[in-house]
């Protein structure tokens, strides 16, 4: 929604796995927007309710500014995912452009709203990631229902092949079981974390 830190920390992959996809129209793959940037946000546990009062009040003057880009949030624990379809890096300035104008426009009650929510933050990181379909599973009919599940892995450098190959024999197995939930693959290829 808005520029909550402009970190550029990536991880070498992002496996996200969405389970019922043919429910979850909004996050699945259409064709156009294959990458995903991608903040993770780690909240202090004990200002977990802080966070989300920031959230929704820092989204509404976002909405209200008419702030245009597509945004889905997840959380598990005390982690939170802001994720942002983009057709590509170039689009990644626009949403940026526009959270710059949320940020101008929103005057002092905006930067009130920020403040408690980076306030409630321990870490924040951004990175981007690009839609595998070879490696994504859709069955067909999939079961109702939306849900959603996110995981991320990391590698060594050198070892994009060896995650592949883990990857493909997942699917497989997923395959080979038939199991009624989909899930997409995304990878990152812009450094290394820690």
């Amino acid at each position: 929604m808005i520029n909550l830190r402009k970190t550029a920390a990536a991880i070498s992959v992002a496996a996200i796995a969405i389970t019922g996809l043919s429910s979850a129209p909004a996050l699945a793959e259409d064709g156009a927007k294959n990458m995903r940037m991608i903040s993770v946000i780690d909240v202090n546990p004990a200002m977990a309710e802080q966070w989300g009062e920031a959230w929704t009040e820092v989204r509404n003057i976002a909405m209200d500014k008419g702030y245009p880009h597509e945004l889905h949030v997840a959380s598990t624990r005390n982690r939170r995912w802001l994720i942002t379809p983009i057709e590509n890096f170039a689009g990644a300035d626009a949403v940026f452009a526009s959270r710059g104008e949320v940020f101008e426009k929103g005057g002092k009650k905006f930067e009130k709203a920020l403040a408690k929510l980076q306030g409630a933050e321990l870490t924040a990181r951004t990175f981007f990631s690009r839609y595998d379909p070879e490696l994504s599973y859709s069955p067909e009919g999939a079961a109702g229902g939306t849900s959603l599940e996110i995981d991320t892995f990391s590698y060594r450098i050198g070892k994009g092949a060896e995650m592949k190959s883990l990857l493909e024999d997942y699917k497989k197995l997923v395959e080979s079981k038939g199991i009624p939930y989909g899930y997409q693959v995304y990878w990152n290829g812009i450094g290394t974390e820690g």
